[in-house]
């Protein structure tokens, strides 16, 4: 699994470095920049996708590191579930089914949020309020743009965009709704903000009792030992995988990229996975 998953990495990042810059003439992303007024907002769309799937690819490495002896198999549930994360949102700005609008609100919306979130950090560090309103004025100012692109929601978007409003969709929705993954996020959720349940299930297993020690003797009913689970691995890896390729394919489409060699690598990766047909969505 370690070499599968290194090498589907390695073959995505090699093929993203000799391509251009440029999406191909009579793409999706040509054809959307051609005669459109919000350029820059569709570079910011495809820029913020690939900062994503970057950092996809980072948790990725992360997690072939984790189950690496001696193995964190705790960490390595924080690694797939920002993966996931990444991965979602990335696909829902790549989107090649999407028009250029929605694909502006969405980054509008991206944008945001990101905004939303610096505006907390501004609020919890005592930074100035001239600091703080100029946040809140940048965030007033990207939902005029909204609205003023669209006021209604979209079909099938996952966006709301109404009274001069617009929010993305939260991560659990997202990772739900794109990646189709939404039980594996929760339960990787439960493990990161310290559900024994979660961690326990996917982290530990229960020793045999000492022999000879009577029921009862001992304040703890159970004995845990931290353990790095096969079938957690296999499961985690295959998700890992799964769904770096969704938004790595969404933009190889949406650029108008030759996506031969891209399939091969998938192929060859999954193939060493032992992963099933009705998972590669690619076909």
């Amino acid at each position: 699994m370690q070499q599968a998953l290194t090498e589907l990495h390695s073959g995505i990042r090699r093929l993203y470095g000799v391509l251009t810059e440029e999406p191909i003439q009579g793409s999706p992303a040509a054809n959307e920049l051609h005669g459109f007024t919000h350029k820059q907002l569709l570079g910011t769309a495809r820029s913020a996708a690939s900062v994503l799937i970057e950092t996809a690819g980072e948790h990725l490495t992360l997690f072939v590191k984790a189950i690496r002896l001696p193995a964190e198999p705790l960490a390595c549930c924080g690694s797939v579930r920002s993966l996931l994360e990444s991965c979602a949102f990335a696909s829902w700005m790549s989107d090649p089914s999407i028009d250029r609008t929605e694909r502006v609100i969405r980054v509008l919306a991206y944008g945001k949020e990101g905004l939303s979130q610096q505006l907390g950090c501004a609020r919890a560090s005592a930074e100035s309020q001239a600091s703080i309103s100029l946040l809140e004025e940048r965030i007033r100012q990207l939902n005029t743009r909204a609205s003023q692109l669209r006021t209604s929601t979209a079909k099938g978007s996952n966006l709301r965009c109404r009274k001069g409003q617009v929010k993305m969709p939260d991560a659990t929705r997202a990772v739900a709704t794109i990646l189709d993954e939404e039980a594996t996020y929760r339960i990787l959720s439960a493990v990161v903000h310290g559900h024994s349940w979660a961690i326990q299930q996917l982290g530990f297993d229960a020793e045999a009792a000492p022999a000879g020690r009577p029921a009862g003797s001992s304040i703890f009913p159970v004995r845990m030992q931290k353990t790095l689970k096969v079938e957690v691995v296999a499961w985690l890896g295959l998700t890992a995988a799964r769904a770096l390729c969704r938004p790595v394919w969404y933009v190889f489409n949406y650029e108008g990229w030759n996506t031969v060699e891209l399939q091969k690598i998938f192929e060859d990766s999954f193939d060493r996975l032992r992963a099933v047909e009705s998972i590669r969505f690619w076909r």
